[in-house]
């Protein structure tokens, strides 16, 4: 049952040293083969097009912020939000570097009545 493997996935996880960096690094990876995937199936998606295609059901919350209104794996998300959305945020990241260049990436687990919000901002240079 794939939700219960997410589950065990995000506990174990949370349960390593470093935890945030590995759920964010796994994201990154999953975003970059979703990315290339999801622009073979739909060339010249955007961010919010690959969120949506993806479950995420976003909604614009103002310049560079988003409301996502549903998550594909909520179940995992309210038992091991940390994990989960860091996971979510890698996730983003991926996505959204190849139209937006550096991002940062800010995921507020349940931060609005109606869902979760995230922020993007560009990323400083090194």
């Amino acid at each position: 049952d794939y939700p219960e493997l997410v589950v065990a996935l995000a506990e174990t996880i949370s349960e390593l040293p470093d935890s945030d960096e590995l759920a964010r690094r796994t994201g990154e990876r999953w975003g970059r083969r979703l990315g290339v995937e999801l622009q073979r199936k739909h060339p010249g998606i955007d961010l919010m097009g690959a969120m949506t295609e993806l479950g995420f059901s976003p909604v614009p919350n103002g310049k560079s912020s988003y409301e996502l209104r549903t998550c594909p794996v909520l179940v995992a998300a309210r038992r091991n939000p940390k994990v989960v959305c860091h996971i979510h945020a890698g996730l983003v990241r991926a996505l959204a570097e190849p139209q937006m260049g550096p991002v940062e990436v800010e995921l507020l687990p349940l931060a609005s009545p109606t869902g979760c919000i995230l922020n993007l901002s560009p990323r400083p240079a090194a």
